[in-house]
């Protein structure tokens, strides 16, 4: 028995324990479903039946089987609003197994709940008196690792009412979706209390279910060798007067607060600047070299005739990743610098059609392997004054992504036009579409639901974002429309 069939194994038993967060899928090679184990309709997947299409459940499934090679990952993968998943593609003898695990903060918090009292549920105890706790009507928390708390026994009911997340009490509490005060609370105290035993926070106001202020207030203990956090509702020694006190002096800590956490975020960002420095300068060179010396052998007549197919396939491999390696670097740079305001760019009247053409040439291959018909339209009398590097990193992540979002033996089509007093540029395909729900955001850094191409091609999660920084940096506007299934129109427009 292999180790994948091993693992598989282990995945389908852990269905049976989890189906709240897991859900298994057995397809045909033909992208039939067989069977499934798990609620479909808890990961945002309608008609699930027997016989049924994979592409029928979702649209992230459109054009995906056959796949090539042993498996695919597909991480962070948007169904609905709100709920993202993990997807696992696994190849057998008998056809495909999905596996498909729920990423969303609900999920997250019932596996490391079970995961933690599995392995640590002798340390959760409570050595406080609860009919005591219960006269003061205080919430009891212990602290487990990091920013997670586990509720000891069941809460009052004005708790809930505030926290409605903590309404199972067997789940851990991660603070920083909990209380933005008492999280930055605890957070400044978690390295002394050993020392000082005990800490009092300032009174804070939270908004229950019911719109109203419920003034709290929170104890940080160290008793036993554990950190124990009593929270008491205050609401009811605070009359009209001592409300609006108490909401002035919130104000004059929140500053406080935000003047802190100014400074360690400067502190943040310059240790970011370094460190993008380094990644752009120390490794672009020898992974370059590398990338070099793999391209020699590729080309050697004599190396190729004296190696297997196999051993040349994995070089291949490793040469693809590695300028895709070089490739995330150099927007990572670009992205970080233009994010700063450190790139200012540099301007020179070019030749518009001649830089498209350019760029165009260096995706003859990916053209090739997709058997994608390219499509131009370019005035070959249009000049314009543009930071040639910069610019051509914009054109290139659109590009880029107009052919990995295009199934095979489809088309995507450039042109350049000048319309009144504005250049556009077009860049359309007619591949799967963007998400509505992501349609907003795309401009995003990072954009949650973040897909592979159609077969697989990886992506940075940088790239529109990096194009909507050089537009931005240029003067100029891009816009886009997009249908699902039917394609993609970004649209590049100059003025002047």
């Amino acid at each position: 028995m292999d180790a994948t069939f091993r693992s598989l194994q282990s995945l389908t038993a852990a269905i049976e324990l989890h189906q709240e967060w897991l859900l298994s899928i057995t397809l045909g090679f033909d992208g039939k479903i067989q069977s499934w184990n798990g609620f479909p309709e808890k990961f945002g997947f309608s008609n699930v039946s027997k016989s049924a299409s994979i592409e029928e459940v979702h649209p992230v499934f459109t054009k995906l089987f056959p796949i090539k090679g042993p498996g695919l990952f597909l991480p962070r993968i948007q169904t609905e609003i709100n709920r993202f998943i993990n997807i696992n593609i696994y190849t057998n003898k008998n056809g495909y197994i999905v596996f498909i695990e729920d990423s969303t903060y609900e999920a997250k918090i019932v596996k490391e709940s079970y995961k933690q009292k599995q392995l640590h549920n002798i340390k959760i105890h409570n050595p406080f008196n609860k009919k005591a706790l219960s006269v003061f009507n205080c919430s009891v928390l212990q602290h487990f690792e990091g920013r997670n708390y586990f509720p000891l026994g069941v809460q009052p009911d004005w708790f809930y009412k505030i926290f409605p997340l903590t309404i199972n009490n067997n789940e851990l509490i991660d603070t920083k979706n909990f209380s933005m005060f008492l999280e930055s609370f605890l957070h400044e105290n978690i390295n002394t209390i050993k020392d000082i035993k005990t800490k009092h926070s300032d009174v804070w106001i939270e908004i229950n279910e019911n719109q109203k202020e419920c003034f709290l207030q929170a104890t940080m203990l160290w008793y036993k060798n554990e950190i124990y956090v009593f929270i008491k509702d205050l609401t009811e020694y605070f009359n009209d007067q001592q409300s609006m006190l108490q909401k002035s002096r919130e104000k004059a800590l929140d500053y406080e607060r935000l003047k802190k956490t100014e400074a360690q975020l400067k502190k943040l960002l310059k240790f970011k600047e370094q460190f993008v420095s380094i990644v752009s300068h120390d490794f672009r060179g020898p992974i370059s070299g590398f990338a070099g010396l793999i391209d020699i052998l590729l080309t050697d007549r004599s190396f190729l005739d004296n190696n297997s197919e196999e051993h040349i396939d994995i070089l291949s491999l490793i040469h693809n990743d590695l300028y895709r390696l070089d490739d995330y670097i150099q927007k990572l740079y670009n992205w970080s610098n233009l994010s700063n305001s450190n790139f200012k760019p540099v301007k020179i009247t070019l030749n518009l059609s001649e830089l498209i053409a350019r760029n165009l040439k260096q995706f003859a291959k990916r053209l090739g392997d997709k058997k994608l018909e390219l499509i131009t339209n370019l005035d070959k009398n249009i000049f314009f004054p543009i930071d040639d590097s910069l610019f051509t990193q914009a054109l290139n992540n659109l590009i880029d992504n107009a052919i990995k979002f295009t199934p095979e033996n489809n088309s995507i089509s450039v042109s350049l036009l000048k319309e009144g007093n504005k250049t556009l540029i077009r860049i359309a395909d007619s591949g799967i579409g963007i998400i509505d729900a992501i349609q907003s955001k795309i401009f995003n850094e990072y954009v949650e639901g973040h897909t592979l191409g159609t077969i697989g091609e990886q992506g940075s999660g940088l790239g529109l974002s990096i194009v909507k920084m050089i537009i931005d940096a240029h003067g100029f506007d891009i816009n886009f429309t997009s249908v699902r299934n039917e394609g993609t129109e970004f649209v590049i427009v100059m003025e002047g």
